[in-house]
Formats: C-alpha cells, structure tokens, sequence
C-alpha cells in the first residue's frame, strides 16, 4: 500500500515484558561489541545514528537466533521469508539524533506484499526514546517490543535526548496482504 495508515490493531501491538532483564543486559553488550568492532557503522541518513545488518551472518548470536524465533512463533511468521533487505538489525542512536519518518518502501512492498518489524526496546532513557509511529509517540519500555507494519505506517524517532545511546534490536519478515497482526493481540 502506498497511503499512510492510522493505527490499528491490525498494523501495532505491543509486546511488554518481551525480554528478561538478563536478555536485555546481553543486548545492551552485545550492541556495544558491535559498535567496537565494525559491525554497527555509522548510518548515512543521519548524525547520530549506527546501524548493522546480522541475519544470516557470523554475528548473528544463539540470543539473537532464539529472539528471532521467539518473535516469529509470537506473531505466527513462521514460514514467511525473513525480510530480504533489512532482516535483523541493531539501531544505535546517540543523543542528539534521529529517524526521520519514513515509510519502507522497497522490493516486493511496492508489489502488494507488506514489510512487518518487531523491534526490541533494549536502552532507553526517557520518553524521547519511544517511536513515533503514524504521527503517535507509542510508549515502549526497556525490555519490551512493539511490531507494526513498517511498509504502510509512517514511522521514525523524536530528537533523542538524554545521556544514553537509544538501542534497539529489529527483525523482520515479508508478509502478504491479508496477514493481520490483530490476531496475535494478547
């Protein structure tokens, strides 16, 4: 779909308690060694903001592996295709940085199929921290996830302020048209 969408129970839910702090503790280090060793480089659509691309490769951890499953057995993905240009990611924004709102669109989500991500809260400070999606600051807490159809809901970040990195771990798949994630809402 080309058209911004409103908030659904169909296009979002949230995912609270989604990880163990221990989970969360590794994240945090995990995003950290990545950094440190070229895995997350800097992202060219802004300052501020570090990115890398894990699925499928060496640095994709048995953590990361069991998170990606845990995800697609919570939102029914399993058989789907893990999303070929994005899959799993890790997000590092440092203060002073930013998303802009954009809507994914890129191979087959300009073909009729659509681009769900389920993302991970792994550090956060305060409310500048929560994504903004289809216009809406949606509150998300450390540990905690929320999933949403990122080809047709305009999504990014507020100005990230505060003292720490905003880290986040992303997965993603290619879903057809009539997958609907208000079915998995619990």
């Amino acid at each position: 779909m080309n058209n911004q969408q409103a908030l659904t129970p169909d296009n979002l839910i949230r995912l609270t308690g989604f990880i163990s702090e221990k989970e969360r503790s590794e994240l945090e280090e995990t995003a950290y060694k990545f950094k440190e060793t070229g895995v997350i480089t800097a992202n060219p659509a802004g300052p501020n903001r570090f990115r890398g691309k894990f699925y499928g490769t060496e640095y994709c951890t048995p953590l990361l592996t069991e998170l990606g499953d845990r995800v697609a057995t919570r939102l029914g993905l399993e058989g789907y295709e893990v999303d070929p240009y994005l899959g799993y990611t890790v997000s590092m924004i440092q203060p002073g940085g930013f998303i802009h709102e954009h809507i994914d669109r890129y191979g087959s989500y300009n073909e009729g199929m659509r681009h769900l991500r389920c993302n991970i809260m792994v550090r956060r400070e305060n409310e500048t921290y929560d994504p903004v999606i289809s216009h809406m600051i949606v509150p998300v807490p450390e540990c905690s996830a929320w999933a949403f159809m990122a080809s047709e809901c305009k999504h990014g970040t507020q100005d990230i302020a505060g003292k720490d990195n905003r880290i986040i771990f992303g997965f993603g798949w290619t879903v057809p048209g009539d997958y609907t994630l208000e079915r998995y809402q619990k």
